[in-house]
C-alpha cells in the first residue's frame, strides 16, 4: 500500500517530529561546522595566504557547481521515500546512477573554473577534488533517504565524523609539508570514506522487502524546476567569491572567505531545516502547505538569530581570534553578511518545497542571479569584499520578497 511504512521505520511525523529531526540534524551540522572551523584555522595559519585563498576558492567553486551533479534529484528522492519508504533501494539505485553520470561534466567544470580563476597548483588540484564530487553524489543520496525516513541523526553524525577526519588528517598532512594538494586529497579521502560507510548503513536500514517505485515518481521532469533552481541558486551563492578571485587579489579572497565561512556556519541550523523541508511538505498543497512553509521559515529564522547577534557584537575580534590578525580586516564585510543571515535562513527553508511545485522559482533565481552579478561587478572593483557582501545582502532581500509573493499565490490555488 502506497504510503505505508515498513516495520521499524520512523516516517516523518507532525510538527514535534519536525523540531526533533531538525535538532538532531542541526546538532550534527553545527558540531561538524565547529570542527571544520578548527580545520580552516589550521589551514589559514599553516598554509601561505595565497594557498589558503586557493583552497577557499576551490571549495567555493565546488559548492557552486556541485549542484550540477544533483539537479534536484536528491530532494526528489527524499520526496519519493517519504511517501513510500520501502521503495528506498530501487529509487536510490536509479538516482545514484543518474547523478554519477552528471558528476563527470561537473568535475570538468570545476577544473575549468579553478584554472581560469588562477588557483594555485594548476589543474592537478581540482582534478584530485573531483574524487570528492563523485563520492558526494553517492553519500548525499543515502543522506536524503535517512532524512526522509526519520533518521536525520545518521546524516548529522556522518558530518561530524568526516570533519574530524579532515581536521586530524589535514593537520598532519599540512605539517608534513603536503601543502595545498595534500589538503585537497584529504577532502577527497573523507568523502570517499563517507560514501563507503553510509552505503553499508543504508543497506542495513533498508533491509525490508523492497517495493517498486511508484509510476512516474522519479521522472526527471518532476525535478526539473527544482534542479534548474538549484543550479542557478548555487551559482548565485558562490559567484561573489569567483568574481573576487578574478578582480581582486588572493589576499582579498582569503579574507572574504574567512568571513563567509563563519556566515555559512551561522546558517547551518537553517540548512538543517531546508534539508527536511521537502519530506515534511510532501503531498501538501494550498493553505496546508503554506502553513507548514511558515513554520519552516520561522524555525529557520529563529535558529539564525543567536549567531547573528554574537557575530555583530564581536565581528573583528572573532575573525582575529579564529583566523589570525591578517583576517581582521574583513570585519566590515563580515558584519554586512551577518545582516543577511536571518533573511538567508528563510530563503533556504522556503526554496526547496516551492521549487518542487512551481517553475516560477526558475525566473526568480535568474533575476536574483542577474542582480547579484551586476551588483558584484559594480561594487567589487571599488569596495572589494565589502562590495561583495553588500551584493549578497541585496540579492537575498530581493529573493525572499519574490518567494513570499509565490507563497501567496500558492495559498489561493
Amino acid at each position: 500500500m502506497v504510503g505505508a511504512a515498513p516495520p521499524g521505520a520512523r516516517p516523518p511525523g507532525p510538527r514535534a517530529s519536525l523540531r526533533a529531526e531538525t535538532a538532531r540534524l542541526a546538532a550534527g551540522r553545527v558540531l561538524a561546522a565547529g570542527v571544520s572551523a578548527a580545520w580552516f584555522v589550521v589551514a589559514a595559519r599553516e598554509l601561505s595566504v595565497p594557498d589558503f585563498g586557493s583552497l577557499a576558492l576551490l571549495l567555493g567553486i565546488g559548492l557552486m557547481l556541485a549542484v550540477l551533479a544533483d539537479a534536484g534529484l536528491s530532494n526528489l528522492l527524499a520526496d519519493v521515500v517519504a511517501t513510500e519508504p520501502r521503495a528506498a533501494r530501487p529509487a536510490t539505485a536509479y538516482i545514484v546512477r543518474v547523478r554519477l553520470a552528471l558528476a563527470l561534466p561537473t568535475s570538468a567544470a570545476v577544473v575549468g573554473a579553478y584554472v581560469v580563476a588562477g588557483g594555485s597548483g594548476s589543474w592537478t588540484v581540482p582534478a584530485v577534488f573531483a574524487v570528492s564530487i563523485f563520492s558526494t553524489t553517492i553519500y548525499s543520496s543515502f543522506g536524503a533517504v535517512f532524512r526522509a525516513t526519520g533518521r536525520a541523526a545518521i546524516d548529522g553524525g556522518n558530518e561530524v565524523v568526516s570533519r574530524v577526519f579532515v581536521l586530524a588528517a589535514g593537520w598532519a598532512v599540512i605539517v608534513a609539508g603536503g601543502g595545498l594538494l595534500g589538503a585537497v586529497a584529504v577532502y577527497a579521502s573523507a568523502d570517499a570514506l563517507s560514501a563507503l560507510v553510509l552505503g553499508i548503513v543504508f543497506r542495513v536500514v533498508t533491509s525490508h522487502p523492497p517495493e517498486p517505485v511508484p509510476a512516474g515518481a522519479l521522472a526527471l521532469r518532476r525535478a526539473g524546476a527544482l534542479g534548474v533552481t538549484n543550479v542557478i541558486g548555487n551559482v548565485y551563492y558562490r559567484l561573489d567569491l569567483w568574481l573576487l578571485a578574478l578582480i581582486k587579489t588572493p589576499r582579498t579572497v582569503a579574507r572574504y572567505s574567512a568571513a563567509y565561512r563563519i556566515f555559512d556556519g551561522f546558517l547551518l541550523p537553517a540548512t538543517a531545516v531546508a534539508a527536511l523541508a521537502v519530506p515534511y511538505t510532501t503531498q501538501l498543497a494550498g493553505r496546508e502547505l503554506v502553513h507548514r512553509l511558515h513554520r519552516l521559515a520561522f524555525l529557520a529564522f529563529v535558529s539564525s538569530i543567536p549567531g547573528t547577534v554574537v557575530g555583530l557584537v564581536f565581528a573583528e575580534p572573532l575573525l582575529r581570534l579564529v583566523f589570525g590578525p591578517p583576517y581582521a580586516a574583513g570585519a566590515e564585510a563580515f558584519r554586512i553578511l551577518l545582516v543577511a543571515v536571518p533573511v538567508s535562513a528563510c530563503v533556504l527553508a522556503l526554496l526547496p518545497p516551492l521549487a518542487l511545485r512551481s517553475v516560477r522559482t526558475i525566473p526568480m533565481m535568474a533575476v536574483a542571479l542577474v542582480v547579484n552579478l551586476v551588483a558584484n561587478l559594480a561594487l567589487i572593483p571599488g569596495y572589494g569584499a565589502t562590495g561583495a557582501a553588500l551584493a549578497t545582502l541585496a540579492g537575498q532581500v530581493l529573493l525572499l520578497a519574490m518567494l513570499a509573493a509565490e507563497m501567496r499565490r500558492v495559498q489561493v490555488t
